[in-house]
């Protein structure tokens, strides 16, 4: 992490910020977010093949926010996935596959505005053309009712 911030520090970065008289914000919330970020070996983020869907891939702790937070967003996700099986009749006309649908990403997504930095949940679900509204407000919707609101569901192949 020394060495982000040495770059942070360096002359070269202030060259490729936008240069609208917020540097000095921008670069404050950087330090900020790289400070809370947990310290971990450089195999930590190698990322490793899933078998389970239902369990979360390991990457640094388990509790570390926000890796946390993401693990079990990632395992709801893929439970909830699971049980929306017995409803696939509310998603008649929606081309979804349901033999390999799956969860593969849980995000948090920071959105910077000159109104501030906004931060919300996203999950990537696999094997469900891009064009389900149904059944991604229906997971949004499950996802809610486990403690996570708001959740922005992607379906891709």
């Amino acid at each position: 992490m020394a060495d982000v911030l040495a770059i942070l520090d360096s002359s070269d970065f202030y060259d490729i910020l936008p240069g609208n008289g917020d540097d000095d914000f921008i670069l404050s919330y950087l330090r900020k977010r790289l400070a809370a970020l947990p310290s971990t070996g450089a195999t930590d983020s190698i990322p490793t093949p899933i078998q389970d869907r239902t369990q979360p891939p390991a990457l640094g702790k388990a509790t570390d926010w926000p890796h946390g937070k993401l693990a079990k967003l990632y395992a709801a996700a893929n439970t909830e996935i699971e049980k929306s099986c017995r409803h696939k009749k509310d998603f008649d006309g929606e081309p979804i596959n349901w033999g390999d649908l799956g969860c593969v990403e849980a995000n948090l997504v920071s959105s910077w505005t000159p109104d501030g930095i906004f931060e919300r949940f996203q999950i990537v679900i696999e094997e469900a053309s891009p064009g389900c509204p149904k059944f991604s407000y229906f997971i949004s919707e499950k996802l809610t009712l486990e403690g996570f609101p708001n959740v922005e569901v992607v379906t891709e192949w």
